[in-house]
């Protein structure tokens, strides 16, 4: 369904991305599309680390702490053509 909506090249943000499970298979079925995952928790960023790392994949970027709680988080992304929560 997201490659029905999402364009085919671009930027797209995975807010919460937890395990990472999700995003390696997101970046490897949408490979024009940079995938930046995220996570507030360490263990979960630890975790897309470890997943990265055994799907390498040159459009998913190193996890990025994100707490979309606080002010200010878009403008530290504001190059995304998607958002995915």
């Amino acid at each position: 369904m997201l490659r029905d909506v999402a364009p085919a090249t671009g930027h797209a943000l995975e807010i919460a991305s937890g395990t990472g499970q999700h995003i390696v298979q997101l970046a490897a079925a949408l490979p024009g599309l940079i995938w930046q995952p995220s996570d507030i928790d360490p263990a979960r960023l630890a975790s897309i680390a470890a997943w990265a790392d055994d799907a390498p994949l040159p459009n998913l970027r190193s996890a990025c702490r994100l707490d979309a709680t606080k002010v200010g988080w878009a403008e530290k992304h504001a190059n995304q053509d998607v958002i995915l929560l």
